[in-house]
């Protein structure tokens, strides 16, 4: 079994920001699925579904981003998910709106979601889906002030750019599941 879990915040003030990116692409794999988000005891949405072979459970965690991990950390253990099997997709301060990066055994780069994740399971060797929202053009009107950024609604042409990204990064989680995290990277980071 694979976890797929997009990092958000949960709740309308959120939606539509940057940081719910991840929650944007596990919306749009469980539309191509045909599959449904229930609510979980394990501090979660969830929805659980095939890809191709492969059962995949999808997870959209309803704590907060910096508490991501506690929700993660209980699928991981009731399900018994080895930790290569975790995809977790989430926003990057650092890569440019529009492009998308894989990366495996990776740092948080100071998301403190990831970070969370990291933390509970005591392991970074999960797969991230990189999702780059840094628009150069407002990069110095936030002087630096991330969670501004990150939380701030979008505008016509950022919701654009990240629909597009969010259905390369959609692509790229089924391509993982389906053939394996090298070949996908191969594909997406090029």
């Amino acid at each position: 079994m694979h976890v797929i879990v997009g990092l958000g915040n949960p709740g309308e003030v959120y939606a539509n920001t940057f940081h719910n990116a991840g929650f944007l692409v596990l919306d749009l794999i469980a539309t191509k699925l045909g599959a449904k988000f229930t609510t979980s005891s394990f501090h979660a949405m969830y929805a659980l579904s095939y890809i191709e072979q492969t059962k995949v459970l999808l997870v959209k965690p309803t704590t907060y981003m910096n508490l991501s991990g506690k929700a993660v950390g209980l699928i991981v253990s009731f399900y018994k998910i080895d930790i290569k099997n975790l995809i977790v997709v989430r926003d990057d301060i650092d890569i440019e709106l529009g492009r998308i990066r894989l990366k495996r055994n990776s740092s948080s780069g100071g998301h403190k979601g990831i970070q969370s994740i990291i933390d509970t399971l005591g392991s970074k060797a999960f797969v991230q889906v990189k999702i780059g929202v840094r628009n150069i053009s407002l990069v110095n009107v936030f002087k630096g002030d991330v969670a501004n950024y990150v939380l701030k609604k979008l505008s016509e042409d950022e919701k654009k750019n990240l629909s597009q990204s969010a259905e390369i990064a959609c692509e790229a989680c089924m391509k993982v599941v389906a053939d394996g995290f090298e070949k996908a990277a191969n594909l997406y980071n090029n």
